[in-house]
């Protein structure tokens, strides 16, 4: 048996802090439009996660879904 494939890191983890600070561009927004915001690291891990009151169902798994593509593009997900 062989062992699984590593996994591809792209870029250093992220801290908790750093997460908070990079999610208040999106917080503002979402509290504007009743979203959510996920913040996760270069290899998807979710590090930080804020669904406003009234956020649909869905749109909190599309976050944490968007943000997880993302990341190994390197982009934001609002470039994609």
């Amino acid at each position: 048996m062989s062992a699984p494939p590593s996994v591809t890191s792209y870029g250093a983890p992220i801290s908790l802090e750093k997460a908070k600070k990079a999610a208040a561009a999106a917080l503002a927004e979402a509290r504007r439009n009743n979203l959510a915001a996920a913040i996760v690291n270069p290899d998807g891990t979710l590090i930080y996660f804020e669904k406003m009151d009234g956020t649909q169902s869905a749109g909190a798994l599309v976050a944490v879904d968007e943000a997880r593509g993302a990341a190994p593009c390197k982009r934001p997900t609002k470039a994609l």
